[in-house]
């Protein structure tokens, strides 16, 4: 004799909609983390253009990069035009850089000696070429 199935059509329908409800959110969770990882690469490669750039053309701001749509490029404005910054929506603590050793804020300590940023704002010539490819070619900080 088969015996009757446990379970009644509501306690399915309810079943079924938690089902669905978490592999929704498993697929929102692994769209967000894919996002995540595709803006991170973005960013660093635009970075790396950038600074590369910086590096190859002492005389200019990174404000006069031509990839900047207000330049004719295709690049749209982001904030302090640091891709870094675009990244982690400004907060340094989530900087993929680590501009200073150990140190509490980023790049954006245009007023501690220590930060490459900083050296760069302030040198000229060869030595402002130097500092430029080293801002480019820094390592992600994997935190």
């Amino acid at each position: 004799m088969i015996e009757p199935f446990p379970f009644t059509k509501e306690d399915l329908e309810i079943a079924s909609k938690k089902l669905a409800d978490y592999i929704d959110q498993a697929l929102i969770d692994k769209y967000i983390k894919e996002d995540k990882i595709m803006r991170k690469e973005r960013a660093l490669n635009l970075h790396r253009k950038m600074w590369g750039w910086l590096a190859e053309n002492p005389m200019r701001s990174k404000y006069q990069w031509p990839e900047w749509t207000k330049n004719g490029g295709t690049i749209l404005p982001v904030e302090m035009e640091c891709f870094a910054c675009e990244y982690c929506d400004g907060s340094c603590r989530h900087c993929m850089f680590e501009w200073v050793p150990n140190a509490t804020r980023h790049c954006v300590c245009e007023r501690n000696p220590k930060s490459l940023y900083y050296k760069w704002l302030r040198s000229f010539g060869i030595e402002k070429m130097q500092y430029a490819a080293l801002i480019r070619d820094m390592p992600v900080w994997e935190k």
